[in-house]
């Protein structure tokens, strides 16, 4: 077969594969591997092998056009479903659409710029990193309450924190604030991870639900390992004594045993703070005075004939580890 006729059979195909797209004045077909100029109406000459438009190899700026009108509507899609899934928190002005897996950059209101893939913006609803740990700080302070010295009341551990005059004061982290509590917690911070920060920083704590949940661990532990019954504010309510303005942490009437947990900060710790120091903002006391109506109280117990059973705070810690 000569070369017009391998020339007519190879416009013949390439018309029906292209739909008459291509001029193909300028064809001087030699072989199946050998380039040939063709014409694009609308970018002019380009040259490609026979075999390779006959697959369906178009107009390389052609093929660039239409690679980027795919990706506008594949982003504008994914601006709009972003937009949908996250309440139009997020500006999506400086994302650069590729595919799912490559990370785009997002801007937060609050914490400004980050890196997400779309995958996971969209399939995860996941949002901005530090939007996250701030929703899961706030979460697990609400837990908590502490002692502002400043209010010299209770309130909860999240409304202390965002005193941030004072804080600004009084607590430094390595070298930063307190504000920076994200910073000290990381991602992964629990409320356990929130109540031992408060207590390393010697801020008296106690659990919203008005008693301690170490506390309640402890007696319920004894009451299982002895085998008895110990009232206390996880059951029936803390047991008050006869006569007395005191109510306890636990109490077993079986044997007549009294048993009470010492927060290091309430009760003035003497292993963990000189006499003299200030420990505890809320009651205004020094530890030394804490510790000594702490005493007093244990042996107004003792006098009135009940057996009795402390346990210290950072005793607890430490069976906890």
């Amino acid at each position: 077969m000569d070369n017009n006729l391998k020339r007519d059979r190879f416009i013949s195909k390439a018309n029906r594969i292209h739909n008459n797209k291509y001029n193909y004045s300028d064809v001087v077909y030699v072989n199946s591997h050998t380039k040939v100029t063709i014409i694009c109406e609308l970018h002019g000459n380009f040259n490609q092998l026979p075999t390779n438009h006959l697959q369906g190899q178009q107009c390389p700026i052609c093929g660039i056009n239409k690679r980027t009108q795919c990706l506008t509507k594949t982003q504008e899609a994914f601006v709009l479903e972003s937009s949908i899934i996250h309440n139009n928190k997020y500006d999506y002005s400086l994302v650069k659409y590729i595919n799912t897996h490559t990370k785009v950059d997002i801007i937060c209101p609050i914490h400004g710029l980050f890196s997400q893939k779309p995958s996971n913006h969209l399939n995860l609803k996941q949002g901005c990193p530090k939007c996250i740990v701030s929703r899961r700080i706030n979460t697990n302070l609400s837990k908590y309450n502490v002692c502002n010295p400043k209010q010299k009341h209770m309130v909860t551990a999240l409304k202390f924190l965002q005193d941030k005059e004072w804080l600004k004061d009084q607590y430094l982290i390595k070298g930063k604030t307190a504000l920076h509590i994200s910073d000290e917690l990381g991602l992964d911070n629990t409320g356990s991870t929130v109540g031992k920060w408060l207590y390393r920083h010697n801020i008296p704590i106690r659990h919203n639900v008005g008693f301690s949940q170490k506390c309640i661990h402890w007696l319920s532990n004894i009451a299982q390992i002895e085998n008895i019954e110990i009232q206390h504010a996880g059951n029936i309510g803390e047991y008050k004594i006869s006569g007395t303005r005191y109510k306890v942490d636990g109490y077993c009437e079986e044997t007549n045993t009294i048993y009470e947990f010492h927060g290091d900060c309430w009760h003035g710790n003497p292993i963990l703070f000189k006499s003299s120091e200030y420990c505890n903002p809320w009651s205004s006391l020094t530890a030394g005075e804490l510790y000594k109506q702490t005493i007093q109280r244990e042996e107004l117990i003792r006098q009135l004939g009940y057996n009795l059973v402390v346990k210290w705070e950072t005793d607890i810690n430490k069976d906890i580890k």
